[in-house]
């Protein structure tokens, strides 16, 4: 029972009661979200100081994301609540994380939503694509805005490296769509900018690429 119904906060391992199983209420007051004004108005990688609009890279070499936003740090109790999720493919953890992404969305003031389309994750290649972390929460948020849900990228490896494509029966399935790509996780600025040009092929209305966590620094 301790094992598929855990009854200790996942950060701290104090006991947890109730709705509050996952991560005990202490814990979860320690979120720390990213502050929007320290990170590059380019890429929106995390940048040390206000002063200057772009990253270091984003100076010599742009990748252009934005609208492209992240919400925390992989570090802390968040962090840990993830990687319960990759573990165990918690549809409740996953509905978690997507309340989450509401927050920063509600925040960020974009418009709604018509399609949610996760960012396949190549490190994770090896797995089905419904097992995925980025699958998972994409799909809690669809069904938590009652907007359509779209899996239709797919990873093909080329010689300047990862890129994706999106499923052949899905083309112009998004046109004049406002699109919404899903992460997990942000490694590396290329990844977002080649799920962008996949989507792009879709002539949707407009993309927005929501990420959880931001692991480039």
């Amino acid at each position: 029972m301790d094992f598929f119904y855990p009854s200790f906060c996942l950060h701290c391992h104090s006991q947890t009661f109730g709705k509050d199983k996952w991560i005990c209420r202490t814990c979860f007051e320690q979120i720390e979200w990213i502050d929007p004004t320290f990170t590059c108005k380019v890429c929106g990688k995390p940048k040390w100081e206000r002063a200057h609009a772009r990253c270091i890279a984003c100076k010599t070499n742009p990748n252009y994301l934005m609208p492209f936003s992240a919400c925390f740090s992989p570090e802390g109790p968040a962090y840990h609540l993830h990687e319960y999720l990759r573990v165990y493919e918690s549809e409740e953890v996953a509905k978690i994380f997507a309340s989450l992404l509401v927050i920063k969305w509600q925040t960020l003031k974009w418009p709604f939503p018509d399609s949610i389309v996760p960012i396949p994750d190549s490190r994770l290649e090896t797995f089905a694509l419904k097992r995925q972390p980025n699958y998972i929460i994409a799909k809690a948020l669809s069904k938590m805005l009652k907007t359509r849900f779209k899996p239709i990228l797919i990873p093909r490896e080329q010689q300047s490296g990862m890129k994706f494509q999106p499923k052949s029966f899905f083309y112009q399935d998004l046109t004049d769509q406002t699109v919404y790509l899903v992460s997990d996780m942000v490694r590396e600025s290329t990844t977002a900018r080649f799920a962008r040009e996949a989507i792009s092929s879709l002539f949707p209305k407009s993309i927005y690429t929501l990420a959880l966590f931001e692991s480039r620094m």
